[in-house]
């Protein structure tokens, strides 16, 4: 992959004055990370269909603004990456109407909590259950809401999201990746500084609980019962592109991407500004701490791309032109 730099700065609201919103999107990675040993695969659309998916990628309309609450505050949670369509939205067992947009993260807050821990070699004595359930508490210590969803036809020991109930898999595969996950976290956080450190502490982890018994069904009723929003999403994986979001205060907006191909394709989104926040707001008077969280994050979301896709997606960066942020 190309070497780009990019700011990573997230101290900046979203900009209301802004008629348009000009972004930057740059293709970092054309024909996918070049690893990866799952079924979803940017070849399984039409040439036509994928020309669709990357001239919406690189439009100024392919990030939406956050939704506000009542306060007009942005929403202060998120949700995962997954690109399918909302069938339905809960909170706890309460039913909602509507589908705000929030920023999402793969496998979201939890998942990206236990990933700050396991890249820091912190708790390491607890299995992949018992983690899942330290972090929601970390979250909840630090006042951190999050989100999550399931699917319409997860069953057994699966909740329905790829980040949450692959989660061993997914750690062994920051080793199994190793080189091709280092060089990709370089390229989006800017350098290499800290990613060695880190990917041995997932390889370390894997190695102390290799055969753990785990099951994504009990995290996600941990999610539920602490009264989370939770969208259950219908039908197949289509993504055939990841698009990674810089600006703060903005999501990609995933279903533009479905409407656009009547529904035969969707993207991955990450929001790299939420990453942030919840290393920051996980570690608020530790800067070291918040980096290597930051790099866990990045690394386990590197290798769930892996484990999910066959690594042929093209990936895409968005960030604001330059004179926008005069």
């Amino acid at each position: 992959m190309e070497k780009k730099e990019f700011e990573m700065s997230h101290d900046i609201e979203r900009r209301e004055d802004l008629e348009v919103l000009h972004i930057d999107v740059t293709c970092v990675a054309e024909n996918g990370l070049g690893y990866g040993e799952g079924t979803i695969s940017s070849a399984d659309v039409s040439s036509d269909v994928l020309e669709d998916v990357l001239d919406t990628i690189g439009s100024d309309s392919i990030l939406v603004a956050i939704d506000t609450d009542k306060e007009g505050n942005l929403i202060d949670d998120d949700g995962c990456g997954d690109g399918r369509e909302v069938a339905n939205i809960y909170e706890g067992t309460k039913v909602r109407e509507r589908s705000l947009h929030r920023a999402k993260i793969f496998g979201g807050g939890a998942t990206m909590t236990v990933a700050a821990l396991v890249g820091q070699g912190k708790k390491k004595d607890q299995d992949l259950q018992k983690l899942f359930s330290s972090a929601i508490s970390d979250l909840a210590k630090h006042d951190l809401p999050f989100g999550a969803h399931t699917d319409d036809h997860a069953h057994g020991d699966n909740c329905g999201c790829g980040a949450i109930d692959k989660a061993p898999r997914i750690i062994e595969n920051v080793g199994r990746y190793e080189k091709q996950i280092s060089g990709a976290a370089e390229l989006i956080l800017g350098d290499d500084d800290g990613v060695q450190e880190v990917i041995d502490n997932f390889k370390t982890y894997r190695e102390a609980h290799d055969g753990q018994v785990y099951r994504g069904s009990g995290v996600m009723e941990e999610i539920i019962e602490d009264g989370k929003i939770v969208k259950e999403l219908a039908g197949a994986h289509q993504e055939v592109a990841i698009v990674l979001n810089m600006v703060p205060g903005y999501t990609i907006d995933q279903q533009q991407i479905r409407t656009v191909t009547e529904d035969r394709a969707q993207v991955f989104g990450v929001d790299v500004p939420r990453l942030m926040t919840v290393a920051e707001r996980l570690y608020p008077k530790d800067a070291t701490a918040q980096k290597k969280a930051l790099i866990s994050m990045v690394v386990y979301t590197l290798a769930t791309a892996g484990t999910l896709t066959k690594g042929d997606l093209p990936v895409f960066v968005v960030n604001l032109e330059k004179q926008n942020l005069q």
